[in-house]
């Protein structure tokens, strides 16, 4: 009983390392912070320092996740958002930034970032949007199309504010 139990829990470890993040941010603070959290949690994990980095990285190869911050140059993370809902359906992005605001997260939400987190919030919430993100990138079928789920309705929190999209 105890081998099986062993296999589940390796198999269950196994899902979380075929899931690849890439962490976008122009802060190496924050870039750091959250690959060494994210890391811990048994994801694969790759940095970029903006969003033209990300895109090149993108392309060349792909990634379950992208986490990226607002607020950045040359590219900020609307436009990376806009251009992965373009180029790369499939990829899922949680957005995050220190600058919060109802506009930026239902502005985010609306191009089709899943989520969208705000700096500052305990790294367990980021934790759990990128667990769901994760079941959802390992229970799709290949196929699909993954913004199909940007069609439910889906709840945000902003600072100390709850919105509901529809």
């Amino acid at each position: 009983i105890s081998m099986i139990y062993i296999y589940f829990l390796n198999k269950e470890e196994q899902k979380k390392k075929d899931i690849k993040i890439l962490v976008v941010d122009d802060d190496p603070v924050t870039r750091t912070l959250l690959e060494k959290k994210l890391q811990k949690a048994e994801y694969e994990i790759e940095l970029a320092e903006n969003g033209v980095a990300a895109v090149r990285m993108i392309a060349d190869q792909f990634y379950d996740v992208v986490l990226t911050d607002l607020m950045m140059a040359p590219m900020d993370g609307m436009k990376l958002l806009r251009r992965i809902r373009a180029r790369y359906p499939r990829i899922q992005v949680i957005m995050f930034t220190s600058f919060s605001s109802v506009s930026n997260a239902v502005k985010a939400m609306r191009l089709g970032a899943f989520s969208f987190f705000t700096k500052g919030n305990p790294a367990e919430e980021l934790l759990t949007e990128v667990r769901k993100v994760a079941r959802m990138a390992r229970d799709e079928p290949a196929d699909a199309d993954a913004s199909a789920v940007h069609d439910r309705e889906r709840e945000i929190g902003v600072g100390d504010r709850k919105i509901t999209l529809r």
